[in-house]
């Protein structure tokens, strides 16, 4: 069993209650942000206007949503590429039927 120090228990007690505080005032605004919603979607929603609006602001939340997705991939392939290209290699030496040389074939001229 692990033995925490003072300052390892003084850290954790720290994290737990910023995370607690962010939570507690999340949850405190969340019926107020809840309640935009259908405001927004019935606003947007009655005129021609309204509809173009709606849409670009729906092309808005995919690319922000993408965003951190994209990111968060580039950064685990960087980290991983050794990994993955090891394990592929792997792979294709114990597919049957298939060799690792190339062809030889070669035109003389």
């Amino acid at each position: 069993m692990r033995v925490l120090t003072q300052a390892q228990v003084r850290r954790a007690a720290r994290y737990l209650l910023w995370a607690g505080g962010i939570l507690a005032v999340s949850l405190f605004f969340a019926p107020q942000l809840a309640a935009q919603c259908p405001m927004c979607r019935t606003g947007l929603t009655q005129s021609a206007e309204g509809l173009r609006w709606a849409r670009g602001i729906n092309a808005g939340i995919l690319l922000l949503l993408a965003a951190p997705f994209v990111i968060a991939g580039s950064a685990a392939l960087v980290i991983f590429r050794p990994q993955i290209a090891a394990a592929l290699s792997l792979v294709r030496t114990r597919m049957p039927g298939r060799t690792r040389a190339r062809s030889t074939l070669r035109t003389s001229n």
